[in-house]
């Protein structure tokens, strides 16, 4: 099967049951916010104003979140006012 470039973009690789850290395009399907709502969501964390809960990790130059994170974290802030 043969996918255009455009028809992938907002796509992310499916979730297997047992996967423990996800991308940030995982991620975000996963929770139902946008890839955009989750970069400014960990940009927060590593600047550790808010978001304490989250556990990011790098795999090179992607960044990963930890999924059993997602799950424990009651409140994702992504501005401070």
């Amino acid at each position: 099967m043969v996918y255009s470039k455009k028809a992938l973009i907002g796509m992310s690789k499916p979730i297997s049951p047992t996967q423990g850290w996800l991308s940030i395009a995982q991620a975000a399907d996963y929770i139902g916010m946008s890839r955009k709502t989750i970069d400014k969501a960990v940009k927060l964390k590593e600047q550790n104003k808010c978001n304490e809960t989250l556990r990011i990790k790098y795999v090179g130059n992607e960044k990963r979140i930890s999924r059993k994170s997602l799950d424990e974290t009651t409140k994702i802030t992504t501005a401070i006012k």
